[in-house]
């Protein structure tokens, strides 16, 4: 915060930070960008991003889970004589259709939420047949579910390209505690208190003290499994990989070094233990709740105790929810897939996005459960579930004023329609991009620039495809910047080439139909536009916006 310190924030966009609340450094103290947004955050900021669009049928997901869970779809189903369901083959064919289209929604959640349908699944059956013999079909689904989604979706797979590249260890950067507890602390009053009240009022506590050994166990398992890879990375794949392939293995192991601030294994491995170590209070956090979710699962499924409390009802389905959604904000803290970022930014966004999704859901019903309490201690907890939501409510009190300009109206009045400032401000270009409207599809050449900005604004406003847009959302796209290596270079070109033949050569080789000139063009580059009027048909021209058509 900038001073003087004041109550309400007034630094420019100050809202923006909170989805920058988890901070990562590396060894050198350098600092390593993590995203950390949520959905309020998504909407506030208008982001159209796929993970915001695909949250509507995330939610779909798991209306389907808790049809399945509560007894939706039975019936008998036969995986081509492989795997046998409880299932309707009409209940399989609609998850399939819905969960398989998630891959092109947003590609992440595909899994996720195969993942969360398998075990409403097993959750469903395991009341009935007990637990042992859950563990095949729990995979079994999954496997069939992921092969069938793909199947139906098979022409999105052919042209496919994903940055992702692979898992590698997260060894130094644990979210801690109080990071942890800031993102989501209004979610996490209500679960701890609820599983709480649940297993202290079935007499669970031993069944939760031995589940926190083991999500503890686990937690320890998955550290020493993200050494063992970043041992391999560093050392076991020159060592494993021979004479031949030992220069290529020694610049991968320097680059995960360099990436970490290290200047070797032992430096990196000693961090490791020092910070997973040192802050372990974001890790206790999600093994606690992973032991009394699983806890609670368990209790409520056996005969014996669960005879001695309410019926179960959703409950279980609920614990699910926070199990999975502790899961997946448990395994970045030791795992991140790889991609162009090369750290775990990306990991962490996608995989909190989800697990904030699980939370909310089981928080609102906790929060309902607690409206209902009659316990002793009933006032108290109630008091706690509040002033966590309070304080929650402090950031959309506070943000939405400030990004909506505190609700005044713009000068071009209230409207959905984004062309309308464009048109205010900018009346010569937006007539272009009008007249572009119009006209036929062709490749169209203007200035390159950086994201979040206004480069790339005659694509976007007429519907002609750029030679190229954002170049940091182009490499993100389409899995790195090969398809796209030399066009930034050659739109440079193209506008300040002197002599036409170079012009020419370049509009041929992108097959390049319209050019536009407009106040970016003139001020990126050193323009040179005699050529441009010698060779190429004006098609509109206002002040100083112009484009021209290749004949």
């Amino acid at each position: 915060p900038a001073q003087p310190f004041t109550w309400t924030p007034h630094r420019f966009w100050w809202w923006w930070r909170a989805s920058r609340v988890v901070s990562d450094f590396n060894l050198q103290k350098a600092p390593q960008e993590v995203i950390d947004e949520f959905p309020f955050f998504s909407y506030l900021l208008g982001d159209l991003h796929p993970h915001v669009l695909a949250y509507p049928f995330a939610i779909l997901a798991v209306g389907l889970a808790l049809n399945l869970y509560r007894g939706g779809g039975r019936g008998k189903l036969n995986f081509f004589g492989i795997a046998r369901f409880h299932l309707s083959p009409s209940a399989f064919a609609l998850a399939a259709v819905a969960l398989g289209g998630m891959a092109f929604l947003n590609t992440w959640d595909f899994p996720i939420y195969v993942g969360l349908f398998a075990a409403a699944y097993v959750l469903r059956q395991a009341h009935h047949d007990g637990w042992k013999t859950q563990i095949a079909p729990f995979f079994g689904l999954g496997i069939a579910l992921g092969i069938v989604g793909a199947i139906l979706y098979l022409p999105f797979y052919i042209g496919f390209s994903s940055q992702a590249g692979g898992v590698l260890p997260n060894l130094i950067n644990p979210t801690r505690g109080v990071q942890l507890w800031v993102m989501f602390g209004v979610l996490l009053v209500p679960l701890f208190i609820w599983l709480m009240a649940e297993i202290s009022a079935r007499g669970a506590w031993k069944t939760a003290g031995r589940a926190f050994g083991w999500a503890v166990a686990l937690s320890v398992g998955l550290f020493l499994l993200a050494i063992a890879l970043g041992w391999v990375i560093v050392d076991g794949l020159a060592v494993l990989g021979g004479v031949s392939h030992s220069s290529k293995m020694l610049a991968a192991g320097n680059a995960f070094l360099a990436a970490n601030g290290a200047n070797s294994w032992h430096t990196l491995l000693a961090a490791a233990f020092k910070r997973q170590f040192g802050h372990p209070w974001g890790t206790l956090t999600l093994a606690a709740l992973l032991a009394l979710g699983a806890a609670l699962i368990t209790t409520l499924h056996n005969k014996k105790k669960a005879a001695k409390a309410r019926p179960a009802g959703n409950k279980p389905f609920v614990a699910l929810l926070i199990v999975f959604g502790a899961a997946l904000v448990l395994v970045p803290n030791f795992f991140y897939l790889r991609d162009q970022f090369g750290t775990r930014m990306n990991t962490v966004f996608k995989f909190y996005y989800q697990g904030w999704l699980m939370w909310a859901l089981a928080a609102a019903y906790s929060a309902a459960a607690l409206s209902r309490w009659r316990g002793k201690t009933r006032w108290a907890f109630q008091a706690a579930w509040v002033l966590a939501l309070l304080a929650g409510l402090v950031y959309p009190a506070f943000a939405l004023p400030n990004r909506c300009d505190n609700f005044r109206s713009p000068p071009w009045g209230w409207t959905l329609d984004a062309g309308v400032p464009v048109a205010k401000q900018s009346p010569e270009e937006w007539d272009a991009m009008q007249t572009l409207w119009q006209l036929p599809l062709g490749a169209l050449a203007e200035a390159v620039g950086g994201s979040y900005t206004q480069y790339a604004r005659f694509s976007t406003y007429s519907g002609q495809p750029a030679v190229l847009g954002w170049p940091g959302h182009e490499s993100q796209w389409r899995g790195g910047a090969a398809l796209f290596i030399n066009r930034q270079a050659d739109i440079k070109k193209l506008y300040e080439a002197q002599d036409w033949a170079t012009a020419e050569q370049i509009i041929a080789r992108y097959q390049i139909r319209y050019v536009a000139i407009g106040q970016l063009e003139r001020k990126t580059y050193a323009l040179r536009e005699a050529k441009f009027r010698y060779h190429l048909l004006p098609i509109f021209k206002e002040g100083e916006v112009v484009i021209y058509a290749v004949p």
